[in-house]
C-alpha cells in the first residue's frame, strides 16, 4: 500500500488523470463486457432449447413414418442428414425392442479459449420425445445440442467489445494529452515564474494562454506580482524619506528624543547628546530627569499625549556634569501602524540665556525704579 501511495504521489497532475480515467474506462468496460456475456450465455441457452424442441417436434413425425414400414436405413439416414443441419450433435431413436440407432455430427471447432467456454456457462442439456403414429409408440427419440457455435459467437461478441474499449480507453487518454498539453505549458511556465520572482526577479509575467481556469491562474499572478512590485516601489520610496528624515533629525541642532508612556528613552540624536551631555548609548533606555515635574503633571502630560494633543510646555533639567538648564519643550504623541499612542516625539531647545537676559532686564528696571523713587523723594 504504502509503495501504492509512494508511486501516486511521483506522478504528474496528467499522468494522474490518464491513470484514473484508464482504470475508470477498463472498470466500466470490464464490468459492461461482464454483463454482456452473462447476458449472451443466457440468451443462447435459452435459444438452444427452443431450437432443441423445434427440432424434435419437426423429425419425430418423420421417424414414425420410417417406423411404420420397418425402414431403419430410411432412419439412420435421416438422422444423419439432420444431424449435420444445425446445432445439433447427436440424436439417438431407440425402438420398441430397444435397438437404437445413432447419428452423430463432427465436432465443430471451439475458436474461443477454454478459459472463456468455463466462464460463458451455455446451458445444452439433452431432451427426448416419444415418437408415435396413429396412437401407437415406436420408440423414443432424443436430441443433444452443441454449445460450440453459440461459444463462438459470443466469444466474437467479447472480442469486440475489448476492442470498443481499448479504442475508447485510447482516444480519451489522447483528448485528455491533447487538452491539458497547452495547460501544462503554462502550469510550468507559473511554477517557474514563481520561482525566479521569490528570487529577486520582481519584471517576471506569465502570458495568459490555455483554457479559461489556467488563464484566470495566471491573470491572478500578474495582478499579484504588479502589486508586490508597486509595493516593493512604495516602500523603497518610503525608505528613502525615512532615511531622509532621520538623517535630518539626526543632524538637527535642536534636541530630539523618542520615549514609550512610561517615560523610557527609545531613540537620542546628536542635538540631544550636545545639549544634555549623554552619548546615546548611555541616553537610550533610561528617563531623563526633569526635576520641576510634579506627578501629577506627569499624569496629565501623558493623558493629553494619549488624547492625540499637541503641547509645549517649560521645564528645568541637568546636564550630565550637574548644570541646570532652562528648556522649552514640544511634544507630540509617536503612534504606531493603527495610530494607537505609543509614545512621545519631544524637541527640546534651550533658553537658559534668554531667561538669564529676561532676569537682568527685569532687575535692571527694578533697580531703575528704585533710583528715580529715590531722586523723587
Amino acid at each position: 500500500m504504502m509503495r501504492v501511495l509512494r508511486f501516486w504521489k511521483d506522478l504528474g497532475l496528467i499522468s494522474r488523470l490518464m491513470l484514473a480515467v484508464g482504470i475508470a474506462i477498463i472498470a466500466g468496460g470490464g464490468v459492461q463486457t461482464a454483463l454482456l456475456v452473462a447476458e449472451g450465455a443466457a440468451e443462447h441457452s435459452a435459444r438452444l432449447l427452443v431450437v432443441q424442441r423445434e427440432t424434435l417436434a419437426f423429425i419425430a413425425p418423420l421417424v414414425a413414418d420410417q417406423a411404420l414400414v420397418g425402414d431403419y436405413a430410411a432412419i439412420e439416414q435421416l438422422l444423419n442428414q439432420q444431424v449435420r443441419k444445425g446445432e445439433v450433435e447427436r440424436f439417438e431413436w431407440t425402438d420398441r425392442e430397444g435397438k437404437r440407432i445413432t447419428a452423430k455430427d463432427a465436432p465443430d471447432r471451439l475458436d474461443a479459449p477454454a478459459w472463456f467456454a468455463r466462464l460463458a456457462v451455455i446451458e445444452h442439456e439433452e431432451q427426448s420425445i416419444d415418437v408415435t403414429a396413429g396412437g401407437v409408440g415406436y420408440g423414443t427419440l432424443k436430441a443433444s445440442m452443441t454449445p460450440v457455435r453459440a461459444h463462438n459467437r459470443l466469444w466474437s461478441q467479447f472480442v469486440k467489445q475489448l476492442q470498443i474499449v481499448a479504442v475508447t480507453l485510447f482516444l480519451m487518454l489522447q483528448f485528455i494529452w491533447l487538452i491539458f498539453r497547452g495547460n501544462l505549458g503554462t502550469l510550468r511556465m507559473l511554477a517557474e515564474g514563481a520561482n525566479r520572482f521569490s528570487q529577486g526577479d520582481h519584471a517576471v509575467r506569465i502570458e495568459v494562454q490555455g483554457a479559461p481556469e489556467v488563464g484566470l491562474a495566471a491573470e491572478a499572478f500578474n495582478n499579484m506580482a504588479n502589486n508586490i512590485e508597486s509595493l516593493i516601489a512604495s516602500l523603497g520610496k518610503s525608505e528613502s524619506k525615512n532615511k531622509l528624515l532621520a538623517t535630518i533629525v539626526e543632524q538637527s541642532s535642536e534636541a530630539i528624543w523618542t520615549t514609550d508612556l512610561a517615560g523610557v528613552i527609545t531613540t537620542w540624536n546628536s542635538g540631544a547628546a550636545a545639549m544634555f551631555g549623554y552619548p546615546p548609548p548611555e541616553a537610550i533606555g533610561r528617563t531623563l530627569d526633569l526635576g520641576d515635574a510634579t506627578q501629577q503633571q506627569e499624569a496629565d502630560r501623558r493623558r493629553r499625549l494619549i488624547a492625540g494633543e499637541k503641547f509645549s510646555y517649560e521645564s528645568r533639567a541637568r546636564t550630565r556634569s550637574g548644570t541646570p538648564l532652562d528648556i522649552q519643550v514640544a511634544v507630540a504623541p509617536l503612534l504606531d501602524g493603527a495610530n494607537r499612542c505609543m509614545g512621545r516625539i519631544a524637541v527640546a531647545r534651550d533658553v537658559t540665556h534668554h531667561k538669564r537676559s529676561e532676569e537682568a532686564l527685569r532687575l535692571a528696571r527694578e533697580a531703575a525704579e528704585a533710583a528715580s523713587h529715590a531722586k523723587s523723594s
